[in-house]
């Protein structure tokens, strides 16, 4: 756990300085229509002023604001802070959360796990993880099927179809701040034309949300570890 190391810059900004290591320019918004970006637009409509920068410490969470995204970009390993700026349901199952960095990069999630980004570079437009919900957010293993709409470029985007396998690895406690919290893990192994990755996910005992997790965004940008912190 790092102490007292406040971020200092968006999550945008982190994910331009990583893309001259994996010469994935960071560019603007979403192309291209879909159930996410719909639903994304009707929650947020068009994107106002940037909101104050966070600053925030694991070692600081009891004073962080009530709901606060940390994510990672792995590749280079800094965090960003984003502030939940919106959320809503629709007729999909799970509340669909939008969360927004200082410099105005958004990352969607819904029950926790990531189906849209927004401003990061080679951006994932859309996912259907419908069936990736149904069994994480139960702490149960199963198998099914997601899509995810991937930006290839300014007006280009590709669709990738994964067959995936969910198992429950057992108990594993998370540690987030002075706090210590019962959790489930579960690992979702998907296959698909760009070859296999693992999320991992950290699930809540008591309430099944999801506290922390490591997820693909895409074969250029990698992974991003993402961590909710609450009062």
């Amino acid at each position: 756990m790092v102490e007292g190391a406040a971020m200092s810059v968006g999550l945008r900004a982190i994910c331009a300085a990583a893309a001259l290591t994996a010469l994935a320019a960071c560019s603007g918004g979403i192309r291209g229509g879909s159930i996410e970006q719909a639903a994304l637009d009707a929650v947020v409509g068009t994107a106002g002023p940037a909101p104050a920068p966070v600053a925030v410490t694991l070692g600081g969470v009891a004073q962080a604001a009530p709901d606060v995204l940390a994510v990672t970009p792995e590749r280079l390993g800094k965090t960003g802070y984003l502030d939940l700026v919106a959320q809503r349901r629709d007729a999909t199952p799970g509340l669909i959360t939008v969360w927004q960095s200082s410099d105005a990069a958004q990352i969607v999630l819904r029950d926790g796990v990531l189906v849209t980004t927004r401003g990061v570079g080679r951006d994932l437009l859309s996912s259907d993880v419908t069936s990736t919900i149904a069994a994480v957010t139960a702490r149960r293993s199963g198998a099914g099927e997601r899509s995810m709409v991937l930006q290839q470029g300014d007006n280009t985007y590709t669709t990738l179809r994964l067959q995936c396998d969910i198992a429950n690895l057992g108990q594993a406690p998370l540690a987030i701040g002075s706090n210590t919290l019962a959790t489930t893990r579960l690992r979702e192994t998907c296959r698909g034309p760009t070859g296999t990755f693992a999320n991992d996910y950290w699930v809540q005992i008591g309430n099944n949300k999801i506290r922390k997790s490591r997820q693909w965004v895409g074969p250029t940008v990698g992974y991003y570890t993402i961590l909710v912190l609450e009062q």
